[in-house]
């Protein structure tokens, strides 16, 4: 059974296609507990403070039903699709470092990817086999890192006197 929660604050929503960030001010959304059979094109991703810390929400856009797949009290607020729309990688820090996560869309099946250097703003590859991802080093300038989904493979990109971030991905 549904039932209308109240209009809520959103920071950010994200389109499966492409991943467009937009600020969207406020949205009305209705709760469910459980999502059913959606066909993945159907599903929009955001951000949202209602229950107290930054979580990241899917919306089925056509029924207009809600799950809150990251319900912890660390906030979330960077994530990205997998080109195959099955999982979201999403940026927090829950262990006192900011860390990626790679979660099922059900919101059940959370990994940690722990072998990095505190991970920011996550952008999966278009082949799904590797996660860009901007990390802050001691002298406050940021880098940009590649890492396989399975958390292998990590990789340092940049090393400048300069700040490196808002990686993305060609779509070739």
């Amino acid at each position: 059974m549904n039932r209308l929660i109240r209009e809520l604050p959103v920071f950010a929503f994200a389109l499966r296609a492409g991943g467009l960030l937009l600020p969207l001010g406020v949205l009305l959304i209705i709760w469910s507990t459980a999502l059913g059979e959606l066909m993945p094109a159907d599903l929009l991703a955001f951000v949202s403070d209602r229950a107290g810390s930054r979580d990241i929400l899917l919306l089925d856009v056509g029924r207009r039903h809600a799950l809150n797949l990251t319900h912890h009290p660390a906030d979330e607020a960077s994530f990205s699709w997998s080109p195959d729309g099955q999982r979201i990688v999403f940026a927090a820090d829950r262990d006192g470092q900011s860390r990626l996560h790679i979660t099922s869309l059900n919101g059940r099946q959370v990994v940690t990817l722990r072998d990095t250097p505190p991970a920011f703003d996550p952008v999966w590859s278009p082949a799904g086999d590797a996660i860009v991802f901007r990390s802050s080093r001691p002298d406050g300038r940021d880098t940009l890192y590649t890492i396989r989904p399975n958390g292998s493979g990590l990789r340092q990109l940049t090393q400048s006197d300069g700040w490196d971030s808002f990686a993305s991905w060609s779509p070739d």
